[in-house]
């Protein structure tokens, strides 16, 4: 079969799963004191999940995560809790912050890391103990120092999916400095992207709670959001939220927004770039016209999406640099995959990691071959080719 019927065959089965769910959704009012232009309030802080013995005390995760600090991640989750004495989470969303460590073992599979199965672990900790372990993994950073990075997934995920995703990104940034897993309750499930959606919305407040915590526990942090697919539109919208005077009161600017595979529609996206950018220093997308999964989402809303690459042209927004990856994908191309995981590629993360540890802003002077292009109108966007400068 052709890989490019077998692409469509897989693209076209994941819109007629979304469209037979399609619901007749109205647009959720506007914060009326937000939208009437005044400024935005600080999100009062998220309490604490009450003591549970099954989340408590320093666990071999937490001793895993201490001898290897690049395949494991500080968790920060909304969800809630759907067995006290396994630790085990549900798809509810809950008015506490629960916190914990993952870890899982690694491999590379065609180009890719991919987790392996069945070794996944997480276990719970007290805030207290949370916020030690992430000061002395701050102090002991040689390679990212004086920096936090906040990891916000995607739609479709399980708990074990986010941790997973987590835990390759910080692998393959062989990042040293702490990373924050925000794990917010996606059903896990094709059908439910409405669902996914509406509590991407809802868990803004605890993102901002996150955010405004991890900012004021290090105020001298360069703090970078890598967010995936869906998770940039719960990013988006939170920071929306947060511009203005009525951010976190010790906030200064986001040092960079990484936005993998992003799915929100232009028309959202329209109204959001501008508190985005002036929120954070450097913003950074990578798109692709490979990702079938932002395609589907373009059909199922029957609207432009910022994520999709159109007629071989992003869709560009002023102080945002948009990265077509399509080539990256396409060199390591399966024809049963969606295309939408761009942050497990390596020709990507690395990118990235030249971007926060070398604070090279320009695309074109980073590690990969990119070039710079122009659309019709004007607009400036970038092309990643996938091959090492010197290949």
């Amino acid at each position: 079969m052709p890989r490019g019927f077998r692409t469509c065959l897989v693209g076209l089965t994941l819109v007629a799963t979304l469209a037979a769910c399609k619901p007749d959704l109205e647009k959720a009012p506007a914060n009326k004191a937000h939208s009437a232009g005044t400024t935005a309030v600080a999100p009062p802080p998220m309490p604490d999940a009450p003591a549970n013995p099954a989340l408590d005390g320093t666990s071999e995760v937490a001793r895993y995560l201490a001898s290897d600090p690049t395949k494991g991640v500080f968790v920060a989750t909304n969800r809630g809790i759907l067995d006290k004495a396994l630790a085990s989470f549900g798809d509810s969303r809950s008015e506490t912050l629960t916190y914990g460590v993952a870890y899982q073992k690694l491999e590379s599979v065609e180009g890719r890391v991919q987790p392996v199965k069945s070794s996944l672990t997480f276990d719970g900790a007290r805030k207290v103990e949370f916020d030690q372990a992430l000061g002395r993994f701050y102090q002991g950073a040689k390679t990212y120092p004086n920096q936090v990075v906040l990891f916000v997934h995607g739609y479709n995920q399980k708990p074990y999916d986010a941790m997973s995703a987590a835990i390759s990104v910080r692998s393959l940034l062989r990042l040293d400095a702490p990373m924050i897993l925000f794990m917010w309750p996606s059903q896990g499930v094709v059908r439910d992207y409405p669902k996914d959606q509406a509590m991407a919305e809802a868990s803004r407040r605890a993102f901002l709670a996150l955010l405004c915590d991890t900012k004021t526990k290090f105020p001298d942090a360069k703090v970078t959001i890598i967010a995936h697919s869906m998770g940039n539109y719960l990013v988006a919208n939170a920071l929306d939220h947060l511009d203005g005077q009525g951010g976190c009161p010790t906030a200064g600017k986001i040092s960079n927004l990484v936005m993998m595979s992003p799915d929100i529609p232009n028309e959202k996206m329209r109204e959001l770039f501008q508190p985005l950018v002036r929120r954070v220093d450097l913003v950074t997308a990578y798109v692709s016209q490979l990702d079938r999964a932002v395609q589907s989402s373009e059909a199922f809303w029957n609207i432009d999406n910022f994520g999709f690459v159109r007629n071989g042209e992003p869709t560009v927004y002023e102080g945002i640099a948009s990265i077509d990856v399509s080539s990256v994908q396409d060199i390591n191309f399966s024809a049963l995959s969606l295309n939408h995981d761009s942050y497990s590629y390596s020709q990507v993360m690395d990118d990235v990691y030249d971007m926060l540890v070398d604070g090279s802003r320009d695309p074109e002077r980073r590690s990969l071959r990119t070039r710079g292009k122009s659309t019709k109108s004007g607009g400036r966007f970038y092309v990643m080719d996938g091959r090492p400068k010197g290949n």
